[in-house]
């Protein structure tokens, strides 16, 4: 009966040996979780600290407008008819003169259309003429009177075909180039003339007209 007791003190007392080790060891393992949480959160706090920031973009605060205005094509007209004149002009006029001599003369023809002396179209100055009156009444048709006219190869009563055709069509090229309006930026080396005539005739207006300049066989009055 003693024995047995004393085995039930030794019981007892292990057990309270026991719970109170438990005990010790929680609360050392919670310290030990305390600090180490602890711990984590510093280094945590730490790294976020010295952690790089993001440099702002400058576009950031700034509403960017990268729309883009409808821009409608510009197309110009260039008519034909007019070009065809003009290159028929040149070709007549001054083929032979080379570049200069083929551009004072149309430099002629554009002066007269900026004139209120002369109509107002390369086709209408070129093919201005005394009209025969008899054609006119009879035929309906604007028939110009033989060498009365301002440009002489119009009413010349030869063809107005063009023969040479590369030199045509060279001339052609050139000619759209001054009914597009390119023609406005060059000088003008006629210094405004309205006049010309070839250098082996000498017709009575010149007499009443200022001398410009001359180019190749051409001598320009204004």
């Amino acid at each position: 009966m003693a024995k047995n007791k004393n085995m039930f003190k030794e019981m007892l007392e292990y057990r309270s040996d026991y719970n109170s080790s438990i005990s010790s060891f929680l609360t050392r393992r919670g310290t030990m979780l305390k600090y180490l949480l602890g711990g984590t959160v510093a280094i945590i706090i730490a790294i976020s600290a010295f952690e790089e920031k993001p440099i702002k973009d400058w576009t950031d605060d700034i509403k960017l407008d990268i729309s883009f205005p409808i821009i409608e094509p510009k197309i110009s007209y260039i008519d034909p008819a007019q070009v065809t004149c003009l290159a028929k002009n040149m070709y007549f006029e001054a083929r032979s003169e080379g570049i200069a001599g083929v551009v004072a003369t149309t430099q002629v023809v554009y002066n007269r259309v900026a004139s209120e002396q002369y109509p107002n179209t390369v086709c209408s100055v070129i093919e201005q003429a005394k009209i025969s009156q008899w054609w006119l009444q009879e035929k309906g048709i604007k028939k110009p009177i033989k060498n009365k006219c301002q440009f002489s190869w119009f009413c010349d009563g030869y063809s107005d075909e063009p023969k040479d055709e590369k030199t045509y069509n060279e001339l052609y090229t050139l000619a759209e180039q001054f009914v597009a309006g390119r023609h406005k930026k060059m000088i003008d080396i006629t210094d405004g003339a309205l006049w010309y005539h070839a250098d082996y005739v000498h017709p009575k207006w010149a007499n009443k007209k200022e001398v410009t300049t001359k180019v190749g066989r051409h001598i320009f009055y204004r």
